[in-house]
């Protein structure tokens, strides 16, 4: 866990200096706007692998695998994990097909009408190879979900960190190699294939078992279980694209690649940051929702109240570091300094990623609960980001979207969202322990 965190941090910055050194700021523009309409993915996934990996976390607390690699225990919670996995392969390989032929046209419509100042770019290919791979990633999600909420969160982290250096070893290879735009292709293609090779060889058998010896009678219900809970989790997982994904596709119409590349790059060492910070809450999500099938509220408590306090140190102290990091690039005129925003944009977005975090964090434990509590909060704020991102984003640029973020993310998102873990944390809790 330690080595891949120190791997996010490393690899996050080698990231920036190699966009930086191999890709002109419009091939940058570019390479952050084609992620920013990628995350529209979020549409087809619907939240899902959250609620799959709760789901099969209260599940298997009551199983447990032999000595041949099989899952032997409650012949009903192996039966509904069973019908777990069916359904998520089966939906995830429709909403796969779904994705390219949706996501794949309007991207293709969006880049053709809006060049960013930079015709010479050659993007169709790119676009169209990672429409295909990144397909590939969405079928797979919900089966590494699955692995996770069945305790084997340490297996798929090692993976996570191997994919994640191997591609991006590839990916620096290709922008050395001068393959441009082209170069996330490869990234996104060896993080596919190491995934599935991963899956097939060290739980192919595990799959199969689970699936062919589950007890038929028993199976979760989508309409009575999942959906109550998911459409809540799709809701705010959709809302959390109107909050961000719009920043790139507004600035790259409006003002330019260059510009929607310097907030690309921004949101990129922020977003790493948070990932890093979340690592501590994240990763025990699972074991979360363990706690709570076995009613062990004070357990879980003191696992998130250790997780939080390392989470906010190290958010904190990652805040103030990018914040005089860039500004120090600027008091130097250091050329790489307009690779990113403004300090007076960039600030306002690292301190709204800070707040951000404190949220997830707090989203995490309740949904362990297997409930979304953080509904209203993601759509007030994605109504409220996105509307104010349009308005005065097209006309003022990145200063007025950073600014707005900050004053939503400071009212909605802290206001409400407080209130609402306050609250729901003791309410639940309480309900849960005299059934």
């Amino acid at each position: 866990m330690v080595l891949g965190r120190l791997w996010l941090v490393l690899a996050g910055v080698a990231n920036l200096v190699a966009i930086g050194l191999w890709l002109s700021p419009e091939e940058q523009g570019y390479y952050y706007t084609f992620a920013s309409v990628l995350a529209a993915q979020v549409f087809f996934e619907l939240g899902l692998t959250t609620v799959v990996m709760q789901f099969a976390s209260h599940e298997s607390v009551r199983l447990a695998k032999d000595c041949s690699g099989r899952l032997d225990g409650d012949s009903t919670a192996k039966s509904r994990l069973a019908s777990l996995v069916h359904l998520s392969v089966l939906w995830y390989g429709f909403l796969a097909v779904l994705f390219i032929v949706i996501v794949g046209p309007i991207g293709w419509a969006f880049f053709s009408q809006n060049n960013g100042g930079a015709t010479h770019i050659p993007w169709k290919t790119t676009w169209v190879c990672l429409i295909l791979v990144n397909a590939g990633i969405l079928w797979l999600s919900p089966l590494l979900a699955i692995l996770e909420g069945c305790g084997m969160v340490a297996e798929v982290a090692r993976l996570r960190l191997f994919q994640s250096i191997s591609s991006h070893v590839v990916l620096w290879v290709a922008m050395v190699a001068h393959s441009g735009i082209r170069s996330p292709v490869f990234f996104s293609a060896v993080t596919l294939v190491l995934g599935v090779t991963w899956v097939w060889k060290q739980h192919g058998m595990w799959l199969k078992d689970l699936v062919n010896n589950g007890q038929t009678e028993a199976k979760i219900s989508w309409r009575r279980e999942i959906f109550p809970y998911q459409w809540k989790i799709a809701v705010s997982y959709a809302s959390g694209f109107f909050i961000m994904q719009l920043f790139n596709p507004i600035l790259f119409t409006y003002h330019g690649a260059v510009e929607a590349g310097r907030m690309g790059m921004s949101v990129s060492v922020t977003g790493a940051v948070s990932t890093l910070s979340l690592a501590w809450i994240t990763t025990k999500a699972p074991a979360f929702g363990g706690l709570v099938a076995q009613r062990k509220f004070s357990e879980l408590d003191r696992m998130f109240s250790g997780a939080l306090k390392r989470t906010l140190a190290i958010s904190a102290s990652a805040t103030v570091a990018l914040i005089l990091g860039v500004w120090g690039l600027n008091i130097i005129q250091h050329p790489f300094a307009g690779r990113f925003l403004a300090p007076v944009a960039f600030i306002p977005l690292v301190l709204s990623s800070f707040i951000s975090t404190v949220l997830t964090a707090m989203a995490v434990y309740l949904r362990s609960f297997k409930r979304e509590p953080f509904l209203l909060v993601s759509v007030l704020t994605a109504l409220l980001v996105s509307t104010l991102t349009y308005l005065l984003g097209r006309a003022y640029g990145s200063f007025a979207i950073t600014a707005s973020y900050l004053f939503v993310n400071c009212t909605v998102g802290l206001g409400l969202g407080w209130w609402i873990f306050v609250h729901k944390r003791r309410e639940w809790a309480t309900d849960l322990a005299v059934k």
